[in-house]
């Protein structure tokens, strides 16, 4: 673990020229107001590039009165222990950080001499759990009636960066901002499908009014095919009944024809005889009669048969007339015939069919052709953002159960952290003559999660605020607590610049006894106080003001 091994203030507010040198474990300054204590302090935090101090004060104003540049330098122990240095980006035994600051307000940094960003600086100190702007870890003065506006979030935020839990929130940060991310691409996909819905709606409508018509110009299409048989089929059969009528009129002509041959006959047979009869010597009156009788029956027979054959052959050639026009009628039906022979049919029920049908698909004549091909288009537009919307939906899941993990684990850590910190925060307080107590608050929600600090001096512990206790006794629960929290803290270097301003001399006793007793050799501290305490382990470094000009001296 690397600290503080000097300190370099050049032309820094009060001084001219000091190299301060510090230790492991506590480091005690002390001296009268205005000796220039609080510079060395204000000088580390201005090296390492603290905002506090940036926002605080004017950087030029930082510049010792009458100088144009200012340099404070801190160089840290990277001294090899078992074979590794504290500071691995470093292969040399001290690692220095300075900062110039010109009385033009401009400034810069350098890294063992080598100009660096303030950025690349922060995240250098980073790496060694070194954050000049947690208030946990460097309070200057007036920091703790800052540190008591804190909201308990924030202080819980603050004590888990000291903590080195920040990697913890920060990865339930990252889920939570996942998750919003993709609760906002959820409910950007959701109106799209909304709309999209809404669209396809339409155009489902449509399509059902787009397949409707296509089914009904098939059914159509169906029904000319069987009207076309239906006829046809008509048409054979009165084709076949004239074709029927024709023979059966042929087949009585021949029958009239033999009758009207067969009287004429029986007429000239009559004829004869008759003209026999006349020619006889001996004429037979009676049968002259007779036979002219029956030459009258047998002519009149004839003449009947014959104008019954005139007659017949004109109605036989009407029907042949008629039959010709049903052949024609029918090759016409046979011609236009589609598709299979649909059986038999009355194609008048079909025609009246057609005709509704045809209705129907005027009534649907508005419906667009690309219809289909909208719908179809839509449908898989809908389709892709409702899969969309399934993936999304299940990214969702498998990053809620990420979220809960992580929050578990930064739960049980805070946790964790918070109980040892309450143990540490009432002993110290104990031993202050005091009670207190460390709460954790909303631990469910990260955002509202916080601490509070409560501490009583007599009568029921409240929370530590500029109402409920005096300046000596707020003074002393915050020292009491960041001291308790001072065992978890990452950072191997801490700053307090006279957190006793308004304490009690036998409690500032006993608070800095509890800091040599919990940082022990491991840390380093460094500690702003007015006075000496007698007895106790720390490095001692006296300054004061001589003609002006801050200088120091060890003890």
């Amino acid at each position: 673990m690397s600290y503080i091994k000097e300190v370099i203030l050049e032309n820094f507010m009060s001084h001219e020229y000091s190299r301060i040198r510090l230790r492991k474990g506590l480091n005690l300054i002390i001296g009268p107001n205005g000796a220039g204590k609080s510079s060395i302090v204000v000088g580390i935090s201005v090296a390492l590039g603290q905002t506090y101090t940036e926002r605080a004060r004017r950087l030029r104003d930082l510049i010792r009165r009458g100088r144009e540049i200012a340099r404070v330098s801190v160089i840290f122990d990277n001294t090899p222990l078992d074979g590794k240095r504290p500071i691995p980006f470093s292969r040399i035994d001290e690692w220095k950080i300075s900062r110039y600051i010109r009385a033009d307000g401009s400034y810069w940094f350098e890294v063992d001499g080598r100009t660096t960003e303030k950025a690349e600086v922060v995240y250098m100190l980073s790496k060694l759990g070194i954050n000049p702007d947690n208030m946990a870890v460097f309070m200057h003065q007036g920091m703790i009636e800052d540190f008591l506006s804190l909201k308990p979030n924030q202080i819980l935020q603050q004590v888990e960066e000291a903590a080195g839990l920040h990697d913890y929130r920060r990865r339930v940060v990252e889920a939570v901002e996942k998750l919003r991310g993709i609760e906002k691409e959820e409910k950007e996909i959701s109106n799209l499908m909304k709309r999209a819905e809404e669209t396809l709606s339409f155009w489902r409508r449509e399509y059902e009014k787009w397949n409707e018509r296509k089914q009904l110009l098939l059914h159509r299409d169906e029904l000319i095919r069987r009207i076309s048989w239906a006829k046809f089929r008509k048409a054979l059969f009165s084709f076949k009944e004239v074709e029927r009528m024709y023979k059966e009129r042929e087949s009585e002509i021949k029958k009239v024809e033999a009758e009207v041959e067969e009287e004429r006959k029986r007429r000239d047979k009559t004829k004869e005889m008759l003209d026999k009869e006349w020619s006889s010597p001996k004429i037979d009156a009676e049968s002259i009669r007779r036979l002219e009788m029956e030459l009258v029956e047998h002519s009149v027979a004839e003449a009947v048969g014959r104008v019954r054959l005139e007659y017949m052959t004109l109605e036989l050639k009407r029907v042949k007339n008629k039959m010709e026009e049903a052949r024609k009628l029918l090759e016409e039906a046979r011609s236009s015939t589609i598709g299979e022979d649909t059986g038999d049919e009355d194609p008048k029920e079909l025609e009246e069919e057609l005709q509704y049908v045809k209705a129907r698909i005027a009534a649907l004549s508005d419906v667009s052709e690309e219809t289909g091909e909208m719908y179809a288009k839509y449908l898989a537009e809908y389709n892709d953002l409702k899969e969309k919307l399934l993936a999304v939906q299940r990214n969702k899941e498998e990053v809620l159960k990420e979220f809960d993990k992580r929050m578990e684990m930064w739960k049980a850590r805070v946790r964790e952290l918070i109980d040892l910190v309450n143990e540490r925060y009432k002993r110290v307080m104990e031993k202050l003559g005091g009670y207190g107590e460390v709460r954790l608050r909303d631990l469910d929600d990260i955002d509202r999660a916080g601490v509070e600090i409560l501490a009583s001096f007599g009568g029921s512990p409240l929370p530590v605020d500029s109402l409920s206790q005096s300046g000596g006794e707020r003074s002393a629960s915050i020292v009491s607590f960041l001291l308790a929290l001072q065992g978890s803290i990452r950072s191997p270097i801490r700053v307090v610049d006279e957190f006793d301003v308004h304490m009690d001399p036998h409690i500032r006793e006993r608070i800095l006894r509890e800091f040599v007793e919990i940082i022990g050799e491991e840390g380093q501290s460094i500690v702003i106080t007015p006075g000496m305490i007698p007895n106790l382990r720390a490095h001692v470094i006296v300054v004061q003001k001589v003609s002006g000009v801050s200088v120091h001296k060890e003890v």
